[in-house]
């Protein structure tokens, strides 16, 4: 890399563990406070009267609790970070660490560093320099020391005491390898470089130039959060904002057993608790779930440590953004039953009272369980206040919850030392009912429902169970996202949402991690976003995705290298590519460092050929068919001609030599040499021997082929005449008239038939051209009609239909609007007709037009009047007679339907009959639109009189079908 000033290197984004904000260790002046006895089991101060006792024993009360966590207490250990300036050291070489402790006020008089090497080695470095919190320490490498290292304390001396913090326990991993690529970053970590932080993301520290590197480290990382805030996703967005977030605490955990009794531990069961209510939670729609621990684990910084346990607890869940926080606890100290501790209404009323009801709801769902009420309760503080001068919570846990702005509620389902409460604790089942009725509670204070999936058509929707659907935002469903969009529909394949793209499977869930697709491999972070436009590092290796957010393999990228896996090679310089001159001729080398071999290749605007040893070629060279040649300079010619040895050559402007034909008025004979003194012969027509022959410019009379002449097309034999008349080659008929122009896209009369010529001048055959039937010779047959089916399966849509209706500037009468509540708009009235025709197999664009002829489009006129709704004139007979009248919309459409199956079909009704005029004898007398028309009709029957009611009714069919 470009650049890099390796002295002592704090790496940014590129390596997140060399230098890390230490915030764990970083407990504000409250927090400290809750070390004192009343917090080190928090949940538990009115559990027990031993506990009290021993508060007793310490002498303090409750009132001087309180004031001491009210108290303002300077912190002195505070590990801002560490840097590391070689993770990678090639010997002999020195390496230099950078810790930066504290304010820089502190009282220190000796400080080291302990490092372990991977075969257990242990190294201790004392500090070579302090600037003020920032602490230098050496240590010169030789090849004998080749391994990997891990930092893994520091100690320091502070008023003649010395103290030390373990790193591992404040999540801090740092290593470094000797001629070793060491294991890396944190393996759960993806963070995400520039191309310009890989460049210039590094901050010199000297032994005489600490005292301005707290500043340039400070906005180093100031720098590189703000670069993450644009290509790394926060846990905020990943709740996907729309859901509500839940965060379950499962009570103490790791060192911290809680309250034990009967064989069991408090621990244990909250986690199980926990655990159930999440997996139920997840059931329903709109809710993000996290636990603020998974496994058995503490949360504090130390061990004994509870106001850093509690402190990381509610900084989970403000993280998570938590709508509500739920601590899971079991009761102790001689009780029994199931009670909940809620915020009280001070300093900010709508948490308490939010509080209050989420209690109440998870109260009421655990007493169907048979537990003991013990109601739900507040306990305030005696003496410590709210900023508003208000009382405090008692309780850690709900008065950080409130300060950050959302309720914190902590249930204790059961008390661990009454046997008949531990009898049911012990019960798995029990367990899990607990952690049940607690979803549920939830469930009810948020008023979720489970919802569930409806298909529509072919696309997914997911209904809330109240009549709406997911619409434009995320579903978190069984621990697994969802997107539906604007109209509800689940999303597959890319989607766009807001500024980010996600990839959704095949069954809608959004995919993390790696996806290979369509042979590229992309990486989706832990929000499911897709990476793009930057460096990402994964699993200890750095890979580079562009603006799609493909993965770069095996190219450059700027100054840096990535192989055929995509990983970032480091070290590995750019190759400088351009001409060579190699043993006294020329090769070109490629950025990749190898050079051109049995190809062309463009260089600025100049193309040049190379053989299989990497030669740049001069002269003469013959690639497949075609000749070329190349200059001295291995340029090749291109659209000029040349002198080559005596003889003059021309190259169009892909460099082929031209053979055989006229390059302008100079012709170039077979070998391409240029023939001086020969005339272009002038082409076109000529009459030989009393018949038409056609000249090309070559001199050549076009044979046994066709000819584009103008725009028509002629045919010449194989002697060169133009040809008149049938024409057969291949399997196709062609006609050509006198003249030789060939028949095309129209009929033509030949020897008393008619025939039909295609655009391509193709005869046609046995087929039909619009209503006309040609035979297998392609004779019209003027007696055969194409008929048009009255029954069969339709693929016109009501849509269709109203925007036919509305395109032929018609108004949908308002005597239907507001006389029938089926059929208020066109759209309504045209779905009607949809279903009829399809319920009785009747294609819905025959009933349709029909009733558009009989009706006017709806405006009546005739005998039949508006209100009959008898759209087809049904009983209508003329001379004043009216007809058949129906009660709706719908009955007079079905009637009209059944009447038409009555005529076109045998096959029984599907539906129950509306039809007056159904008659026996008419079964199957008009299969065919054509029939209708009685004098058209082989059966002397049919729907009307007039022999054009068909091509009618056959006209807006045609129309219909325009408007899709």
């Amino acid at each position: 890399m470009k650049g890099l000033k390796r002295m002592v290197a704090v790496f940014l984004a590129a390596v997140m563990l060399c230098l890390m904000p230490v915030t764990d260790m970083s407990v504000m002046a409250e927090e400290i406070s809750d070390t004192t006895v009343t917090e080190n089991d928090s949940y538990q101060i009115e559990k027990s009267e031993i506990e009290k006792n021993v508060e007793a024993d310490s002498g303090q009360d409750e009132s001087q609790i309180e004031e001491v966590e009210s108290q303002e207490v300077v912190s002195n250990g505070l590990l801002n970070y560490v840097g590391i300036d070689k993770p990678y050291l090639t010997s002999p070489d020195t390496q230099k660490i950078v810790v930066s402790y504290g304010d820089g006020t502190e009282a220190i008089s000796e400080a080291k560093i302990v490092y372990q090497k991977a075969d257990g080695t242990i190294f201790e470095d004392t500090m070579s320099s302090r600037q003020e919190e920032l602490f230098l320490f050496e240590h010169s490498f030789s090849g004998e020391d080749k391994g990997t290292y891990t930092l893994l304390r520091f100690v320091y001396v502070e008023d003649g005491v010395e103290q030390t913090i373990e790193l591992q326990d404040i999540d801090v991993e740092a290593m470094f390898g000797v001629d070793e690529e060491y294991p890396g970053y944190n393996s759960d970590s993806s963070d995400v470089i520039s191309q310009e932080e890989i460049d210039t993301s590094v901050v010199s520290i000297d032994s005489d130039e600490v005292a301005t590197a707290q500043g340039e480290i400070a906005d180093a990382i100031g720098n590189t959060e703000e670069e993450e805030g644009i290509a790394t996703y926060s846990s905020d967005e990943q709740t996907k904002n729309g859901n509500v977030i839940v965060v379950l605490d499962p009570g103490h955990g790791g060192t911290d057993s809680g309250a034990v009794g009967n064989g069991l531990q408090e621990k244990d069961l909250t986690l199980k608790i926990a655990k159930y209510c999440k997996e139920e939670l997840e059931k329903y729609s709109g809710v993000a779930v996290y636990m603020t621990r998974e496994d058995d684990r503490y949360l504090g910084n130390r061990v004994g440590d509870a106001a850093s346990d509690l402190a990381n607890r509610v900084n989970k869940a403000k993280e998570w953004g938590a709508d509500l926080l739920v601590s899971i606890h079991i009761n102790s100290g001689g009780g029994q039953g199931v009670e909940v501790y809620y915020p009280n209404s001070n300093y900010n009323s709508a948490i308490g009272q939010e509080g209050k009801d989420s209690a109440q709801k998870i109260l009421d769902e655990l007493l169907k369980l048979g537990l003991k009420n013990r109601g739900i309760k507040i306990r305030s503080a005696n003496y410590d206040t709210y900023p508003d001068g208000s009382l405090e919570d008692w309780y850690g846990i709900i008065r950080r919850s409130k300060y950050e702005g959302f309720p914190g509620i902590i249930v204790e389902h059961a008390f661990i030392d009454n046997v008949n409460d531990a009898e049911k604790l012990k019960d798995e089942s029990f367990l899990k009912q607990c952690g049940v009725a607690d979803a549920t509670g939830i469930a009810n204070h948020f008023g979720l429902s489970k919802g569930h999936w409806e298909l529509d058509g072919s696309q997914w929707k997911y209904s809330n169970g109240d009549g709406t659907y997911k619409t434009s935002q995320w579903l978190l469903l069984n621990g697994v996202w969802y997107y539906f969009d604007a109209k509800g529909i689940m999303q597959t394949g890319w989607t766009k949402v807001g500024d980010a793209t996600y990839y959704m499977d095949a069954g809608g869930a959004m995919r993390t991690g790696w996806l290979y697709l369509d042979d590229t491999w992309y990486y989706l972070g832990t929000s499911g976003a897709r990476v793009a436009d930057c460096w990402q590092w994964i699993n200890n290796k750095c890979y580079y995705f562009d603006n799609d957010g493909c993965m770069a393999a095996n190219t450059w990228i700027g100054d840096s290298y990535v192989d055929t896996s995509g990983a970032w090679v480091p070290g590995k310089q750019k190759v400088v590519s351009g001409w060579k001159v190699v043993s006294g001729r020329w090769k070109y080398m490629e950025s990749n460092g190898e050079y051109v071999k049995s190809r062309w290749l463009l260089v600025g605007s100049t193309w040049y050929h190379f053989d299989a040893n990497g030669w740049m070629q001069t002269g003469w060279l013959l690639t497949g068919n075609t000749w070329y040649y190349l200059e001295s300079s291995g340029a090749m010619i291109a659209g000029r001609w040349q002198w080559v040895n005596g003889k003059c050559y021309y190259f169009d402007n892909n460099g082929y030599m031209m053979a055989n034909t006229w390059v302008g008025d100079s012709y170039v004979d077979a070998s391409g040499a240029w023939i001086p003194g020969k005339q272009k012969p002038t082409p076109g027509w000529k009459v030989v021997s009393g018949r038409w022959k056609y000249m090309e410019s070559n001199g050549e009379y076009v044979k046994s082929r066709w000819l584009l002449v103008g725009s028509t097309w002629y045919h010449f034999d194989a002697n060169g005449w133009m040809q008149t008349g049938w024409l057969l080659t291949g399997n196709t008929w062609y006609y050509l008239e006198s003249s030789g122009a060939m028949i095309a896209g129209r009929w033509q009369w030949i020897n008393g038939k008619c025939y039909y010529f295609d655009n391509n001048g193709c005869m046609a055959s046995d087929t039909w051209i619009g209503n006309w039937y040609v035979d297998a010779n392609g004779a019209w047959i003027p007696d055969k009609q194409k008929l048009t089916n009255i029954m069969g399966t339709s693929s016109v849509t009501a849509l269709q239909l109203s925007n036919f209706y509305k395109a032929m500037n018609k108004k949908y009468p308002s005597y239907y609007s507001q006389n029938d509540k089926e059929a208020k708009t066109i759209e309504d009235f045209c779905k009607i007709y949809v279903e009829e025709c399809k319920k009785e197999g009747v294609r819905v664009e025959v009933a349709f037009a029909q009733a558009m002829v009989e009706t006017g489009y709806l405006s009546f006129g005739g005998d039949v009047d508006i209100s009959q709704y008898n759209f087809a004139g049904m009983g209508a007979t003329g001379n004043g007679v009216k007809g058949n009248s129906f009660s709706t919309v719908r009955l007079g459409i079905r009637a009209q339907v059944q009447h038409l199956k009555c005529y076109a079909s045998t096959d029984k009704l599907n539906g129950d009959r509306v039809d007056p005029r159904w008659g026996e004898w008419l079964r199957g007398k008009a299969p065919y639109v054509e029939w209708l028309s009685i004098p058209n009709n082989p059966y002397g029957t049919g729907w009307a009189g007039s022999a054009t009611y068909a091509e009618v009714i056959k006209g807006i069919m045609e129309n219909i079908n325009k408007y899709n």
